[in-house]
C-alpha cells in the first residue's frame, strides 16, 4: 500500500521549491524556506469561571487540528482577572509533518474562504524572522465543528514557523502554497504582488 502524501506537501516539493530557488536565486537546496510547524493557540478568557469550558474548547481545537491539544495553565495568580495559580487559561496544539500539511490545506481551502467580508489576509504579520501569525475570530469556520454543539464561540491564533529567517522568502513560500495574502503597497502607494 502506497503511503498517502498530502496535496500541499507534494506541491511544495514539486512546484514551490523550484519556483523559490529561481525567484530568489537560492543555490543551496537546504537554504530554501520550509514550513517547520504550525502552532494553534486558543485563549479561553472567562474559562476560569466556567470549569467545563476549557475542556469543551480543547475538544473543539482537537477536532480542528486532528491532534490532541494541551490545556495551558496560569503560572501565577492575578487578582485583577480573578485568576488563581494553575487555572486553565487556554489550549494549544503544535502540528508537524503530515498533520501540519493536512491542517494547512483545510485552513486555506475551507476555513479562510468562509470568513465574512474576506479580502485577503494581512501581509504585514511577519515577525522579521520569517514567521507568520494570523488570527481567526471563531472556530465555526471549520466544517468539523458542529454549530449546534459549541459551548462558546472562540477565536484562535495560528502561527507558522518557517525556516530561512527572511520575511520576503516566507511570503513567497506562503503565496506559493496558496495562502491568500493581500497585496503589499510599496512606498509610492502602488499595489504590487505580495
Amino acid at each position: 500500500m502506497a503511503k498517502f502524501i498530502p496535496r500541499l506537501q507534494k506541491k511544495y516539493h514539486e512546484e514551490v521549491v523550484p519556483a523559490l530557488r529561481e525567484k530568489h536565486g537560492i543555490k543551496n537546496i537546504m537554504a530554501v524556506p520550509r514550513l517547520k510547524k504550525i502552532t494553534i493557540n486558543m485563549g479561553i478568557g472567562e474559562g476560569t469561571q466556567n470549569k467545563k469550558l476549557p475542556e469543551t474548547l480543547a475538544t473543539d481545537l482537537g477536532v480542528i487540528a486532528g491532534q490532541k491539544p494541551v490545556i495551558t495553565r496560569a503560572k501565577r495568580a492575578a487578582a485583577t482577572w480573578k485568576l488563581r495559580e494553575n487555572d486553565a487559561i487556554g489550549a494549544m496544539v503544535t502540528l508537524r509533518g503530515r498533520n501540519m500539511w493536512l491542517f494547512l490545506e483545510k485552513l486555506i481551502s475551507v476555513a479562510v474562504p468562509r470568513i465574512r467580508d474576506f479580502s485577503g489576509l494581512k501581509p504585514d504579520s511577519f515577525d522579521g524572522h520569517g514567521n507568520y501569525s494570523m488570527g481567526i475570530q471563531e472556530q465555526t469556520l471549520f466544517p468539523d465543528i458542529e454549530i449546534d454543539k459549541i459551548a462558546q464561540v472562540q477565536g484562535m491564533d495560528i502561527c507558522f514557523t518557517i525556516s530561512g529567517g527572511n520575511d520576503e522568502w516566507s511570503r513567497s513560500l506562503l503565496l506559493g502554497l496558496g495562502m491568500p495574502l493581500k497585496k503589499v503597497e510599496d512606498k509610492k502607494g502602488k499595489k504590487k504582488a505580495a
